[in-house]
C-alpha cells in the first residue's frame, strides 16, 4: 500500500500545488502496480474530498486539523504499508513512527525553501535522516538543507515544482481582457506583500522607478496581492514620488493569467526562494523576467537568456537592466520565447511525475 501523509491539498500556494501533484503521480503508479493507497491531509476539512488533476481521478481524506485523529489513521493498516510520501520536513517523525511498528517501510520528505533553511528539532532532523530520500525542488535547497539539518548521507532527489498542464495550455493563447495604452511600458510583480518577508524586492522596484521615468516616462509598476506589508509600499511611491506610477490590484483570483499577458517585464528582485512558481509561470507567458542571483533562482531563470538576474539591493543595476529590456523589444520577444520554451522543457507534470517515479523506483 502507498500512503501519502500530506499538510494540506486544498488552499492556494505552492506547497499545496506540489502536493496535488505528488498525489496524481502516486495514484498513477498505485493503479499501474495494483496497490491500494490511501492519501491522508491534516488541515485540509475534515472527509472524503474527490480531487481530478491532470486526468487523475483520486480520493483524500481531510482532518481538520485533528492530530492525534491523523496520526491515528497514519498507522491504520500499517502492515500493509510499503511505501510513504511525506510531504513536509515537520512531519518527518511520523517516518520514523511508522518504521517502529513496520521495519520494511521506505519513505520519502519532501522539502521546499525556507522550511530547511533553518536548523529544525532534533527529532524532526532525525526523521530525515532515517528517510530512504529527500525530494527538493531545487539543488539550493538540497545543498543547504544537508549543511544545516546536518544531512551528510542523504539521498537528495531534485524535482522542481510544476505547473498544470491545463495553465499551461492556456499561456498558448494570449488572454487580452485587460487592455493597456499601446505607449504604456508595464512592470509586474506577483506576491505577498508580507511585513515578515520584505525581501521580495516590491520596495526596490519603487525606488528604481524615478530613474526609470526619466528615460521611459510611460513605464507603469504593477504589483498583485495583499498583505500587511502594503500601507509600507503605498508610502514608499508616495516619498518616491512616483505614486501614480504604481498600482496595487489586490488579490486578483481567477484573472492572474491576464496581468501575466498584460505586462511587458516581470520583476521581483527577491533575496530568498527557494523555487518560486511565479517565475514559471512569468516564463510561460512569454515574458522576460529580472530576478535575483540567489536561492534556487538561478535554476529557474538563466541569465542573458530568459532574463536577467541581478545582486540583491543593487538598485542601479536593476534600473539599468530594466531600462534595456523596455527600450528593446526584440530582446524582449527572444528572451519571453527562450523561457516559454524552457518551462516546455523543465517544469510540466509530464516531467515532475517522471522525476517521483524514478526517485520511488530507486528505492
Amino acid at each position: 500500500m502507498f500512503l501519502g501523509i500530506f499538510t494540506e491539498l486544498l488552499g492556494p500556494g505552492g506547497i499545496q500545488r506540489v502536493n496535488i501533484h505528488a498525489c496524481a503521480t502516486l495514484s498513477s503508479i498505485a493503479n499501474e502496480k495494483n496497490k491500494p493507497y490511501k492519501f491522508l491531509s491534516l488541515n485540509d476539512s475534515k472527509g472524503i474530498h474527490e480531487i481530478n488533476e491532470e486526468n487523475h481521478f483520486f480520493q483524500i481524506q481531510g482532518f481538520g486539523r485533528n492530530k492525534t485523529a491523523f496520526v491515528i489513521n497514519c498507522l491504520k493498516d500499517i502492515s500493509k504499508i510499503d511505501f510513504v510520501y511525506i510531504s513536509h520536513a515537520n512531519m518527518s517523525p511520523i517516518g520514523l513512527l511508522l518504521k517502529l511498528f513496520n521495519t520494511k517501510i521506505k519513505y520519502l520528505v519532501a522539502i521546499y525553501g525556507i522550511d530547511v533553511w533553518k536548523k529544525l528539532s532534533i527529532l524532526k532532523r532525525f526523521g530525515m535522516r532515517s528517510a530512504n530520500g529527500i525530494t527538493s525542488v531545487c539543488k539550493y535547497t538540497a545543498d543547504k538543507a544537508a549543511i544545516v539539518q546536518k544531512l551528510p548521507n542523504t539521498n537528495f532527489f531534485i524535482i522542481p515544482s510544476c505547473l498544470p498542464d491545463k495553465i499551461i495550455n492556456l499561456k498558448e493563447d494570449k488572454d487580452l481582457s485587460l487592455q493597456k495604452n499601446s505607449s504604456q511600458k508595464i512592470l509586474l510583480t506577483v506576491g505577498r506583500m508580507s511585513s515578515m518577508e520584505k525581501y521580495k524586492g516590491m520596495d526596490l522596484v519603487i525606488k528604481s522607478l524615478p530613474i526609470i521615468l526619466k528615460t521611459i516616462p510611460n513605464t507603469y509598476y504593477y504589483i498583485v496581492g495583499e498583505g500587511d506589508d502594503m500601507s509600507r509600499l503605498k508610502k514608499l511611491a508616495v516619498d518616491m514620488r512616483v505614486e501614480e506610477h504604481v498600482v496595487f490590484t489586490g488579490r486578483v483570483g481567477n484573472e492572474l493569467n491576464s496581468f501575466y499577458d498584460f505586462c511587458d517585464i516581470f520583476v521581483m528582485p527577491s533575496r530568498d526562494e527557494g523555487l518560486s512558481l511565479v517565475y514559471v509561470e512569468a516564463m510561460a507567458s512569454g515574458n522576460p523576467v529580472i530576478a535575483c542571483n540567489s536561492g534556487g533562482t538561478p535554476e529557474i531563470v538563466l541569465e542573458g537568456e530568459t532574463g536577467f538576474l541581478i545582486p540583491y539591493g543593487d538598485i542601479k543595476m536593476l534600473s539599468d537592466r530594466l531600462t534595456i529590456l523596455l527600450t528593446d523589444k526584440n530582446l524582449v520577444a527572444q528572451m519571453g520565447s527562450s523561457g516559454k520554451k524552457r518551462v516546455y522543457e523543465n517544469f510540466t507534470f509530464k516531467h515532475f511525475k517522471e522525476k517521483l517515479k524514478k526517485a520511488m523506483n530507486s528505492l
